[in-house]
């Protein structure tokens, strides 16, 4: 008997051919089969079995010496938003640089007026969502570039869904509670959680004290000596592993004024 596009995953997956995983995975989703992508959203950590998903697609030649994508899920006071960022080194500058969801509504474009990319001197880039109140949907993309006088790349990503809401939580003005989500596979990096301090007061928006920690997790802010002034801190709760050449980072973030 044939078997459907779903059991044929499935049975790569059993039979741990790595290097098919991709493709199975990406026929399924693109059945259209809503019960079928719901599955396979949640089979998303069985692709990171081998390598944590470095050896899920090719290497990306335009990376040096690779990209990350962070999915962010961001919390303040008052609100919550979430934001998809891109970005990295090319040693050419990309003329089109895209993330494109399986059913051709495009997530970033560099040549959007709303968030166009950021270039330095020496060839890193960063292109950003608007911080939007819904997340993005998990699922299927492509990832599009094309350097000057090349024809286009392109590589099948997975976006999945956002950390939930309680993986950090606040627990008072100065701690927080870490409450991790299902644990990724072995061979990805541990957690890491991340935390920094802003001066609203400079342009830069470089962080005037940061630390990070993946063992011994903090829960408070350790005491610091700033001038008088106003300050934005962050606490992130960081989840990483990679697709091929990308490095993939789902973070949650509780953000929040400060007043030493």
């Amino acid at each position: 008997m044939r078997q459907d596009a779903l059991t044929r995953f499935h049975q790569t997956v059993l039979e741990g051919r790595v290097d098919a995983l991709l493709p199975a995975w990406v026929e399924a989703w693109q059945t259209g089969k809503t019960d079928w992508q719901q599955q396979l959203i949640a089979a998303w950590p069985l692709l990171l079995q081998q390598e944590c998903g470095k050896t899920l697609a090719p290497a990306i030649t335009m990376a040096n010496p690779v990209w990350t994508l962070e999915l962010d899920r961001i919390r303040e006071p008052l609100m919550q938003r979430y934001r998809v960022r891109l970005h990295g080194v090319s040693r050419q500058r990309l003329t089109q640089l895209q993330l494109i969801r399986q059913d051709g509504a495009v997530l970033l474009d560099q040549q959007s007026k709303a968030t166009p990319i950021q270039w330095t001197a020496n060839g890193e880039f960063d292109l950003a969502t608007p911080d939007d109140p819904l997340p993005w949907q998990a699922g299927l993309y492509r990832l599009v570039w094309k350097a000057p006088g090349g024809s286009p790349q392109q590589q099948w990503l997975i976006l999945p869904p956002a950390l939930p809401e309680g993986v950090l939580r606040n627990t008072g003005e100065e701690g927080w509670q870490i409450a991790p989500a299902s644990p990724l596979p072995p061979s990805c990096p541990v957690p890491e959680l991340r935390m920094a301090i802003y001066d609203l007061g400079r342009k830069d928006w470089l962080p005037v004290w940061h630390e990070a920690h993946e063992r011994a997790l903090p829960l408070s802010f350790p005491p610091l000596t700033l001038p008088r002034g106003r300050y934005w801190r962050t606490v992130s709760w960081v989840e990483r592993s990679q697709q091929g050449s990308i490095r993939l980072e789902r973070q949650v973030r509780l953000s929040a004024l400060w007043l030493p």
